[in-house]
């Protein structure tokens, strides 16, 4: 899924997860929800939930042979995915926490495909990417919740994608948009997008792959992955949201996403799913399936 899944090494067998239930029920409180891919072939593959103390990951059953990226809305109520017949005839859809109901609010153009949503803090929009037909272009698109007023934010010819929103309504993103210009083919940055104005500022300067953010809830850190070359091993960073005190929190990482109380990351690493403390300390593996993508639910969504 665009210059995201070029760097991201998923396992080609769930040999943990094959045999697992169909969820049947609805996640739990504290539900983490990630996903998984079945072969190397495939970008999309199926849509899982595990409890952060751990325990046996549950396949949720949300009717797509092809599921992935799913994003829980801020009041836990509701989650959003990248579903179709196939990894290559994706859109977005909403459906209820145990995958039912799903209704399709992204209107691909015939040849595109729409990936990686993410909730506004207000759960009222939905802001993901779309690949272009001919696959040389990745841009954000958004759309209200109810599949209404879509429109597209970015139009560049390289890649624009893997949004995720600030607590105060801001679009962080990565995008490969000067790297070009300045001879570092196939590097990446990170911005962040105003929608009151359409403004867009870079907020990471080294020359890096910097790949995959995640704002804290609380607003205080952004979470990233970064490598010096496209083919290098992604290690997990975090900073301060103003950009400061940047540190390595894992070796090895990728795909962050925060817990409600942003004390934990939740991430891919190990082979599958892995928390840390925001201070670098307190690693546990949950899962060793190969998943990506992890979605913490919200304190407010539990039942």
């Amino acid at each position: 899924m665009g210059l995201t899944r070029l760097v991201v090494a998923v396992a080609a067998a769930l040999t943990a997860g094959a045999s697992a239930p169909l969820a049947a029920t609805t996640p739990g409180p504290e539900a983490i929800l990630y996903s998984t891919v079945v072969d190397e072939d495939d970008e999309c593959g199926a849509i899982w939930s595990v409890a952060p103390a751990g325990g046996a990951p549950a396949r949720l059953d949300v009717g797509f042979p092809a599921a992935c990226d799913p994003d829980w809305s801020p009041n836990g109520r509701k989650i959003a995915f990248s579903a179709g017949p196939s990894s290559d005839a994706l859109r977005i859809y909403v459906s209820d926490p145990a995958g039912a109901g799903a209704v399709a609010i992204s209107h691909p153009p015939e040849g595109t495909t729409d990936f990686v949503p993410a909730w506004s803090p207000d759960g009222t929009r939905v802001v993901f990417e779309r690949r272009s037909a001919n696959r040389d272009s990745y841009n954000l698109v958004l759309v209200d919740a109810d599949g209404t007023n879509e429109r597209q934010l970015t139009h560049g010819h390289g890649f624009d994608g893997t949004p995720w929103w600030s607590p105060d309504g801001r679009i962080l993103l990565v995008s490969d948009r000067l790297h070009a210009r300045r001879g570092c083919r196939d590097c990446s940055a990170l911005y962040v997008m105003r929608l009151t104005d359409g403004h867009v500022g870079r907020i990471t300067r080294k020359r890096y792959n910097a790949l995959m953010p995640a704002w804290s809830p609380d607003g205080a850190h952004i979470a990233w992955v970064r490598a010096p070359t496209i083919d290098a091993p992604l290690a997990l960073y975090m900073m301060r949201s103003d950009t400061s005190a940047v540190r390595r929190l894992d070796r090895s990482g990728a795909s962050p996403a925060f817990s409600p109380d942003s004390h934990t990351i939740v991430y891919s690493g190990g082979a599958g799913i892995a928390l840390i403390g925001v201070g670098g300390s307190g690693r546990r593996q949950l899962t060793r399936d190969g998943g990506e993508g992890a979605s913490w639910r919200p304190l407010s969504g539990g039942s």
